[in-house]
């Protein structure tokens, strides 16, 4: 009985199964395996915003004084309006942070399955969101938000690359 000409094995990175092909040389399994940690890596950069930035909520509303640098200044300054504010105001100001949480999130996950249009999304956003911390003299944070935007377009220009080889 015959094998199919496509014939490999399967790896997990970060969660995302890889299939490489056993008549590849090691050489373009290596390379190919470099492109898919970088899209990966860059994908996983929206996952780590998110997560600092529920952190940075949390530590708001338990009045601690400690605020991760990498975390949406958008969320943080929407927190800081709606302190004070009547219930009807606040529900609306938290549904907007859990449809900013949420759209980070969603990046992250069609970013990991290969999608440019999540990483130009996500990074545009968090572009913005790095210019409203200048905008308010936040200037470490905008800082952390140029070296995470580094990753996010590092993946992109990997997923670009594989897409047109």
């Amino acid at each position: 009985m015959a094998r199919s000409a496509a014939v490999g094995r399967w790896l997990k990175v970060f969660g995302w199964r890889i299939r490489y092909n056993m008549q590849m040389t090691e050489s373009q399994n290596q390379r190919r395996s470099a492109v898919n940690f970088r899209v990966v890596s860059g994908a996983v950069q929206f996952f780590l915003i998110a997560g600092f930035s529920v952190v940075n909520l949390v530590f708001g509303a338990l009045n601690l004084g400690l605020v991760f640098p990498v975390g949406l200044t958008l969320l943080q300054l929407i927190a800081a309006v709606a302190d004070g504010q009547e219930l009807s105001v606040r529900i609306v100001l938290g549904l907007a942070s859990l449809v900013l949480l949420g759209f980070f999130l969603l990046c992250g996950y069609f970013g990991r399955r290969g999608r440019a249009w999540a990483f130009l999304a996500g990074g545009a956003i968090y572009l913005l969101d790095a210019a409203l911390g200048m905008l308010v003299g936040d200037w470490l944070s905008a800082l952390f938000h140029v070296f995470f935007l580094f990753y996010i377009v590092r993946g992109l220009l990997a997923l670009r690359g594989a897409t047109k080889s």
